[in-house]
């Protein structure tokens, strides 16, 4: 038997950072890939992607090609501390020497915030865009260094064992395993265009038993041509590669605060509003060295604590902020109120370029009772503008979540 639950249909696009942080500029052309989606939940498994592209049948799954960062370098422009992947290897085709798979580890670094499990949304999609962008590259017939903009994407949640045997094979068989890392990254390239990319992204954690799955559409541009698209605003003196000696700016606190919240007509919505200040270009190293603009991860992160305050004013429920305090995924964390997350999209409609305007933030809460059968769900929408004259629609940020009382 199948169930679905169906919302108003939203514009499922997710620019994930890191893949290039990727917003349009502002009065720019939006790409071809905008389709409507209506969010839907499914008791019967999902159908591994893998299959169709690698061939599980035999032991040899493909050769292995060890990648080192500086290599990886050569193709993107995503950089540390925001570039964050360990371990990475190809694995390619031996007669046609396509790459069939791109996989990699990563320990989390990102406060746990309000959301339950070893992992935010917002650091999967960052490392997972990344490494599609990287999967990507890998397979672009044309030579040198790209711009990958995840500009269409779909982040939600698999039980891990509807495809687990598939990615169990191919992991173990690739990945040694006395790596120092709970969470392995397994991305296929699975589209090639002349501008655009496709791929699939799992994340895998030993300790959960479900996995991220992450669908993600790229538009790709030259590197000698993104500053034609996106021309630099901030001062040298700001610019260049992150210093090991300064502090990550993505393992620092993402909590922020919320300037008002009030109800609705009605029990079920409410709305809350803040203000983000301009961000320092010191909070995007990484992304990009020669042109600092805001990563989703960091975008996202607060515009997602936004989202747990109004679910919390709404339910009534305290929800308790977790900050980091170990990069091997902190399975430990002390039961508290939380989110489980159910699915995350967002639309953006401008690149967000570090050290110019701050972000007026409105979220709209609505509590969703599915089914009996069913957990409530909180759907929060949330739109970003510019606070300076021009009020740019910079985002919309969509993501729903269950409330959970004493996980960790």
């Amino acid at each position: 038997m199948k169930m679905k639950i169906q919302f108003t249909p939203i514009s499922l696009v997710i620019l994930i950072a890191g893949s290039a942080a990727a917003f349009i500029p502002h009065g720019g052309t939006r790409c071809a890939f905008e389709t409507p989606f209506r969010y839907a939940i499914d008791t019967v498994p999902r159908p591994s992607f893998l299959k169709a592209y690698i061939d599980f049948s035999t032991g040899d799954i493909g050769t292995i090609e060890a990648l080192t960062y500086d290599s990886i370098q050569e193709i993107i422009d995503v950089s540390r501390p925001y570039y964050n992947l360990q371990n990475e290897v190809n694995i390619v085709d031996p007669l046609t020497r396509k790459s069939l798979a791109f996989i990699s580890t990563v320990n989390p670094e990102m406060p746990h915030s309000f959301e339950s499990g070893s992992m935010t949304s917002t650091e999967a999609g960052r490392h997972g865009a990344i490494a599609g962008s990287v999967a990507a590259a890998l397979n672009n017939e044309v030579p040198g260094k790209f711009y990958y903009l995840a500009l269409d994407a779909e982040l939600r949640k698999t039980p891990t064992e509807d495809i687990y045997g598939d990615l169990k094979m191919l992991l173990e068989s690739r990945i040694k395993k006395d790596l120092n890392s709970n969470t392995k990254i397994i991305a296929v390239n699975t589209e090639q265009g002349k501008r655009d990319a496709k791929s699939e992204i799992y994340l895998v954690d030993d300790n959960e038993s479900d996995l991220w799955h992450l669908t993600v559409i790229y538009k790709k541009i030259p590197y000698k041509a993104f500053g034609r698209f996106f021309p630099q605003v901030i001062d040298e003196s700001l610019i260049g590669p992150w210093d090991p000696s300064t502090p990550n700016p993505y393992a620092m606190d993402f909590n922020c605060n919320i300037r008002s919240t009030s109800p609705y007509p009605g029990a079920n919505t409410c709305t809350s509003v803040a203000n983000l200040p301009p961000f320092d270009p010191k909070m995007c190293a990484g992304h990009f060295d020669s042109n600092p603009a805001v990563p989703v991860a960091l975008l996202c992160s607060k515009l997602i604590n936004i989202a747990a305050k109004s679910v919390s004013h709404m339910s009534g429920v305290p929800l308790q902020y977790a900050a980091r305090t170990s990069t091997q995924g902190d399975h430990n964390v002390i039961a508290r109120n939380c989110l489980n997350f159910q699915h995350l999209a967002v639309d953006a409609q401008t690149l967000c370029m570090a050290d110019t305007y701050g972000l007026n933030v409105t979220c709209n809460t609505k509590l969703i009772s599915p089914t009996d059968s069913l957990p409530e769900m909180y759907h929060c929408s949330i739109k970003a503008i510019s606070d300076d004259n021009q009020k740019i629609d910079v985002v919309i940020f969509n993501v729903t979540y269950t409330l959970s009382v004493g996980k960790s």
